[in-house]
């Protein structure tokens, strides 16, 4: 299906966005990453039961992205936080 590849391009796209957050220091609020993963999650199970596959795979990659830089930004928030002993 025609759709498949413009959607799949589009989100690519997505993805290429999301680099600068990834590899720089300034992350979003995990509250927003988490968000977005879960939505790009159920987007591409959406997206799976249409057999775009390939879009499937490119709306998972986004989530996979959102999901790391949560998990970026948990792991600069715990360095910042003094421990208690």
């Amino acid at each position: 299906m025609w759709q498949d590849s413009v959607i799949a391009a589009c989100q690519v796209g997505a993805i290429a966005s999301l680099q600068p957050i990834l590899w720089g220091n300034d992350k979003p609020p995990r509250t927003t990453s988490f968000t977005n993963f879960v939505l790009a999650s159920i987007v591409s199970v959406s997206l799976s039961t249409l057999h775009l596959w390939f879009s499937t795979i490119t709306a998972a990659l986004i989530g996979i992205s959102w999901l790391i830089i949560g998990l970026q930004k948990q792991k600069q928030v715990k360095q910042k936080t003094p421990e208690r002993e």
